[in-house]
Formats: structure tokens, sequence, C-alpha cells
């Protein structure tokens, strides 16, 4: 029964080490050795391809598009409300002056 990529699995280190014996004997050492450089240390299944990658990066990006308009929209919405609670109390401050200055001017 064959498997497909995606249910192989690469070999522990004592099927790896039984290979590079076979391979050496087979094909020499500096052959084998080359062959099992070429193997990858964890199993296929969990190898990245460019695309996978890709759809991080894209997902990253998003991800930090909305981060910086919600840091944006709560930075505005803090703006808006310093403004405004400015705004009435220089409206307090100016009222207040006005009715001191015309209370002062009326005695």
């Amino acid at each position: 029964m064959r498997t497909t990529d995606l249910e192989a699995t690469m070999p522990d280190e004592a099927a790896r080490h039984d290979l590079r014996q076979a391979l050496s004997s087979a094909i020499g050492p500096d052959q084998a050795a080359t062959l099992m450089e070429q193997l990858p240390p964890i199993p296929w299944d969990q190898l990245a391809t460019k695309d996978d990658v890709r759809v991080l990066a894209d997902r990253m990006d998003t991800r930090f598009e909305l981060f910086e308009h919600k840091i944006v929209s709560e930075f505005r919405r803090q703006i808006i409300e310093q403004n405004r609670l400015l705004f009435f109390s220089m409206m307090g401050a100016i009222f207040t002056t006005a009715s001191l200055a015309f209370a002062a001017a009326r005695f």
C-alpha cells in the first residue's frame, strides 16, 4: 500500500542511519552523504511551501491593517473627546470671566 505525499513521514534517526549505510554500500559514502543531506529533518507534511508563506504573509498584512485601523480609530475618538472637553471647559471659563467682568462693572 502506497502512502500519499501528505501521509508520508520521515524516518526516525535509526532508519536514517540504516538508509545511509545502505546507500554508502550501494553508491559510495560521498554520494550517500550528498543524498542524505537533501532529506529534510522534519516530516514532509510539515514543510512550508512558498505558497504557504505567501498566504501567511497576506494574513499578517490583513491583520496589521485591521490593527492599524483600530489604533487610528481609537486615536481619533480620543482626540475628539479631548477637543470636546477642552471646548466646553473654555466656554465655561469664558462665561465665568465675562460674568465676573460684568458684575465688577456693575458695582
